[in-house]
């Protein structure tokens, strides 16, 4: 282990602000340690399937977060706003404002999403599989990919041959649902195995979840809610008894510490 630890997240999403949120609990008294974001853009647009946004204007303008955020209280924490171009096994080459820089790892965590914009004057958030950010990883290796595109990762949530590089979210091919309802487990799962690595601890197996329920009302009261593990009929009590329509941004806004 190197007298300094670097740890590099790629993609400031939900999946990659979870992540740096427990590795933050994980690494907190390690003096030694530091956390770099590497997102392309400043802030960050959270619309999780909610057709509130639609119609009101106040709720819309929750649902953005400032990518910086994320390391409040954590004084060890970077934000690179850049576009990463290539990777090796020891370092990340990020274009930023016309000139390329670049960024040491010891481990990092790849959580790119999709990679491709969609022109549209209205879209909702669903469960299909985005198209997988993975170029770059496949420039440095070929193998890390699937024929989709998707990252390889072990049931450690590690890249096959490659013990300090871990993948999760939409960009990996975790065999779990593209849903925002796993990203939780991922988020803590990488993160534990990247404390046990380095401390030479053993590491820890992804359990894809049994089943999740989501509930998405159009109603007033009811608006948008996801809560794991309950059937439909209690999920509409809660959702109608907590008036819950900001619960789901509630949520991401104590990810981006701005609840």
């Amino acid at each position: 282990m190197s007298k300094d630890l670097n740890i590099v997240v790629i993609g400031g999403g939900l999946a990659g602000a979870t992540t740096i949120k427990k590795l933050i609990k994980k690494f907190r008294s390690n003096s030694s340690c530091s956390i770099t974001l590497i997102e392309i853009q400043e802030e960050i647009y959270l619309n999780l399937g909610s057709p509130r946004s639609l119609v009101d204007e106040s709720f819309t303008e929750k649902c953005y977060f400032k990518t910086n955020s994320i390391f409040k209280g954590f004084p060890r924490g970077k934000l690179v706003i850049g576009n990463v171009e290539s990777m090796d096994s020891k370092t990340v080459t990020v274009f930023i404002n016309g000139t390329s820089s670049i960024v040491p790892y010891d481990y990092l965590v790849i959580a790119t999403g999709r990679n491709e914009e969609i022109q549209a004057d209205v879209t909702l958030d669903s469960t299909i599989p985005p198209i997988p950010n993975s170029s770059f990883l496949e420039s440095f290796d070929k193998n890390a990919v699937n024929e989709s595109k998707y990252i390889k990762v072990r049931p450690t949530l590690q890249i096959p041959n490659h013990n300090n590089l871990f993948s999760l979210g939409d960009v990996a091919n975790t065999g779990a649902p593209k849903m925002v309802v796993c990203i939780d487990g991922q988020a803590s799962l990488v993160a534990t195995n990247i404390f046990n690595h380095y401390h030479e601890k053993q590491l820890k197996s992804y359990q894809i979840p049994a089943y999740d329920t989501i509930f998405i009302g159009f109603g007033k009261q009811k608006a948008f809610g996801v809560i794991s593990g309950l059937n439909n009929f209690l999920i509409d009590i809660v959702a109608k008894q907590g008036k819950c329509k900001d619960l789901y941004v509630g949520t991401a806004g104590a990810v981006y510490n701005t609840k």
